[in-house]
């Protein structure tokens, strides 16, 4: 009999059906083991929270969730609640394109708020923070059975839950753990979050690994840890740092950038990686020299990319992700990565850096790994080119652009990124001027989707036919990237030359003075209409003799094209969009664009 790839393959995918199933059946029999948990996350000192504390009410993607009464299976913008049945009988795909969203609540089952709540306890002192992390605890356990409900879908999830909780109680102290009843309940819980992670990894064909991957080797990595006393304990800690080590050498470019091509995945990654190198450092875990090499490299990447504030721009996807959130600023704020950095190496990864000692003091004090390279701060003033992951950062005194020539993610699937090659953001004087709309939705909508992630919704030219092109079939592909053909750069310009899904040639060239830039693109075989979106807190906007003038500090001059100002909405987080201004450039009678942005004196 002839087998084709075909017939291999669905024999292939009914043997993991069926090993799946096994697995499930075993561990709904799980009786937990009788163990303690171990102290693995010693903080250096005591300070002022920084975040906001309300004993009520948390904040999720912008919604406010009511503490005394949650609902941990229920979207909150729709008001659907998913089913409590066996995770694997849920079938999540029945729910897109129909306003549902199950990302919230997975977002509000990840506990970011209970490290918030530890750090309010060990600022005050007042019991009633403890109180209140304890029962939202006992509440999530006895609303979601072990394998049941929609919390237990996605491996990510249980890594992300199971490492927060690991984290604040740690940082709550003793008041947690003389509490032994809550600690038996909290152990017995745990252990079954180790079992499914170390069960059900996301590792998908032929090795293939992403964000989801590394977060479950971080999370097992964290419950491996901490029940140093469990008989598997030593089994999860080795398949934790093989899975870590594997993932970093697989997703980490040469230049530091994660290879989902995508700024906030990069962030959310780096704080798994970061954050689990650290509890390994504290307890005595060390991985390879090239793993921290690679995760060295990540840090620097991070101090090429922010702007003077610390902010990085929204390139790529943008779902909110992360893994431990020990302060709440600005959705873009990025100036943390490097105290952590600071914490992990011992180093300055910018040049003149701050320590933030309201942020590092809630780290445990670790013993730095060795590296063989010769370290240099990255300079605040410069123009940094990163080839492998496709970016380029020009960082004056005066203004910062960030141009996107990202290759497509995830090794050719285009999981996380738009289509936005040769697209930039500017900020001047420290302020956002032009941004990236970001990615508001995932599955709650098809078409705000598609639409976020298409051509004409980033600062990049566009050719008439490319509006009514498909980019994508589904939420996470992309199709029809376009194909980088040239770049070339000196010290003050960037010339880019790339070809579309329709065999259109682009071409954009950057040049960077002391006070703007000024850009120039161009398309042979078509006219061509460019994007400028401005960032949200843009309001005073003036148009005086064919020119824009904004906030009377910043102008804005166009050649051979006419420019109109009309309005969009901007994805400043995950569901949440505010509306915001953007500047439409359409080329006259030829196939070029010149425009400039520059700052006045």
């Amino acid at each position: 009999m002839r087998f084709t790839k075909t017939l291999y393959s669905k024999i292939h995918t009914l043997q993991r059906v069926i090993k799946k199933k096994a697995r499930i059946q075993r561990l709904a029999k799980l009786q937990p083991v009788a163990n303690n948990l171990s102290q693995v996350w010693a903080i250096s000192s005591i300070g002022e929270p920084n975040v906001s504390i309300d004993l009520k009410k948390s904040h999720v993607l912008g919604c406010s969730i009511d503490l005394s009464n949650v609902n941990w299976h229920m979207d909150i913008q729709s008001g659907f609640s998913f089913p409590k049945q066996r995770f694997d009988t849920i079938h999540l795909d029945q729910y897109f394109n129909k306003g549902i969203d199950v990302k919230f609540p997975w977002e509000v089952s990840r506990f970011y708020f209970a490290i918030h709540l530890a750090q309010a306890y060990q600022s005050s002192k007042e019991i009633y923070y403890y109180h209140i992390f304890k029962t939202l605890v006992l509440d999530w356990i006895d609303n979601n059975p072990f394998l049941i409900g929609v919390n237990w879908v996605c491996t990510m999830e249980v890594a992300i839950r199971a490492s927060n909780w690991i984290v604040a109680m740690n940082i709550f102290g003793d008041v947690c753990w003389e509490d032994t009843s809550f600690i038996h309940s909290l152990s017995n819980s745990l252990e079954q979050h180790a079992e499914y992670i170390s069960n059900f990894p996301e590792v998908y064909k032929k090795g293939h690994s992403t964000n989801h991957t590394t977060a479950d080797y971080a999370g097992l990595l964290f419950l491996s840890i901490a029940l140093q006393e469990h008989p598997k304990s030593k089994k999860w800690l080795q398949q934790a740092v093989a899975g870590l080590e594997e993932c970093i050498e697989y997703q980490v470019r040469e230049d530091g950038g994660h290879f989902e091509s995508s700024i906030p995945y990069h962030r959310l990654v780096l704080e798994l990686f970061g954050y689990s190198t650290l509890i390994a450092s504290h307890n005595d875990v060390i991985f390879s020299d090239n793993y921290y090499h690679k995760l060295y490299s990540m840090f620097q990447y991070t101090a090429k990319y922010i702007d003077h504030n610390g902010e990085a721009p929204m390139v790529g996807d943008n779902d909110s992700g992360r893994f431990l959130v020990f302060r709440r600023t600005r959705e873009q704020n990025h100036y943390y990565l490097l105290q952590l950095g600071k914490q992990l190496f011992g180093l300055n990864f910018i040049e003149d850096q701050l320590n933030d000692l309201q942020y590092s003091h809630w780290l445990p004090i670790v013993k730095f790994p060795p590296l063989s390279i010769q370290h240099q701060p990255i300079p605040r003033e410069g123009f940094f080119q990163n080839i492998d992951s496709g970016s380029y950062i020009f960082r004056s005194n005066k203004y910062y652009v960030f141009v996107s020539l990202f290759p497509i993610g995830m090794n050719g699937q285009g999981g996380h990124n738009h289509i936005d090659m040769g697209s930039f953001v500017l900020s001047m004087n420290g302020k956002p001027v032009i941004v990236d709309p970001g990615t508001y939705t995932y599955t709650r909508s098809l078409e705000k989707r598609m639409e976020y992630r298409s051509p004409h919704m980033h600062n990049i030219m566009v050719t008439p036919d490319e509006f009514s092109s498909s980019y994508a079939e589904g939420y996470w592909d992309l199709q029809n990237y376009p194909v980088l053909k040239k770049h070339h750069s000196t010290s003050d310009n960037l010339e880019v030359s790339f070809l579309n899904h329709l065999n259109q040639a682009k071409n954009r060239f950057y040049s960077f003075g002391c006070d703007g830039i000024t850009i120039q693109d161009f398309c042979k075989s078509s006219k061509i209409t460019s994007f400028l979106h401005l960032a949200d807190e843009v309001v005073d906007i003036e148009i005086n003799e064919g020119k824009l003038i904004i906030e009377n500090t910043i102008e804005i001059t166009v050649e051979n094209a006419t420019f109109e100002l009309t309005d969009y909405d901007v994805a400043i987080q995950y569901d949440q969009a505010k509306p915001a201004n953007k500047v439409v450039l359409n080329s006259i009678n030829e196939s070029s664009i010149v425009f400039e942005i520059r700052i006045l004196s």
